[in-house]
């Protein structure tokens, strides 16, 4: 029977003499190479330069011949790596003809990268098949940029448009994404901003911010914020607040969930908390729910 996680009875692998592994098969219940319908493919083959990069990637059929991989709707991609730091700065995306082709995942034929003096990406830029810039049809913007804190904490992304200027994203209607950190790393705060720097409102969430607060690194409490940092109900979560206590021992001993005016209130789930049950040895044995009022519910 072949097995339903992965579409196929089994798999097979091969290997180079430094350990990579180049081949990977999927193996149907005759003990053949099979077409996974997931996929449209029933091999990949890579290979690798001297430093073990993978380099190209390369799909086939059970018959042998060059296949379409179905989600990303290209057939083989190439990585290229800068040669004194060894980072990854393009990757290309080709059709079974061996022709430039774009990325049914994100739009692009080819992405470039960029890096700071620490290895940390700064910049990437999205091209067509003749080498113009293009639209990333997953992110919405012709390139992204990164910018990071003094501890490496990816701090800041911006978009940019095809003459790069900044753009406002059509999915979320932002220009700017943030996040600031804490001195023990822990994520305090993250927050939206249109072209001209101000608060925005993400519009696939009705939220402008999240701010984080922490007891050491047990997290103890998260906001949604609208544009003038006041509570907002995250649309799809159903709260504006949710507050977590511990215990002395450390387990989490309740998880409880508010409205914009910091009233308890049924989440979208439909429960306004959940208490906790531990053993003596702190492992969780039972757990209960309860609504807005207090009251426990089945859930």
């Amino acid at each position: 029977m072949e097995r339903t996680e992965y579409l196929c009875a089994g798999f097979r692998y091969k290997y180079d003499d430094r350990g990579n592994r180049t081949n990977t098969w999927y193996i149907g219940t005759d003990g053949s190479p099979m077409d996974r319908c997931d996929k449209g493919f029933a091999q990949i083959y890579s290979e690798y330069d001297d430093l073990d990069h993978e380099t190209r990637v390369y799909y086939y059929g059970a018959d042998g011949e060059p296949a379409v991989y179905q989600e990303g709707g290209y057939a083989s991609y190439v990585n290229v790596y800068s040669e004194r730091e060894n980072l990854l700065t393009e990757i290309w995306y080709y059709d079974v003809q061996g022709e430039k082709v774009l990325s049914a995942e994100e739009g692009y034929a080819v992405k470039t990268m960029q890096y700071d003096e620490y290895g940390r990406k700064i910049l990437e830029y999205y091209f067509d098949t003749e080498i113009e810039r293009v639209f990333n049809t997953k992110y919405h913007c012709y390139s992204m940029s990164y910018k990071y804190d003094d501890r490496g904490n990816d701090t800041e992304y911006r978009y940019w448009d095809e003459d790069h200027n900044a753009m406002v994203r059509e999915d979320i209607g932002a220009a700017l994404y943030r996040k600031m950190f804490d001195a023990c790393d822990n994520l305090i705060w993250e927050r939206y901003y249109d072209v001209e720097g101000d608060l925005v409102i993400r519009k696939d969430s009705d939220y402008a911010a999240i701010s984080y607060t922490y007891d050491q690194d047990r997290m103890t409490g998260k906001k949604y914020l609208d544009e003038d940092e006041n509570l907002v109900i995250h649309k799809d979560a159903g709260y504006a607040r949710v507050e977590y206590e511990y215990f002395d021992t450390g387990e989490m001993a309740v998880r409880s969930y508010y409205d914009a005016d910091d009233n308890l209130m049924n989440n979208s789930e439909g429960y306004a908390g959940i208490e906790y049950e531990y053993d003596e040895t702190g492992n969780l044995i039972d757990w209960r729910y309860f609504d807005q009022e207090g009251e426990e519910i089945g859930v």
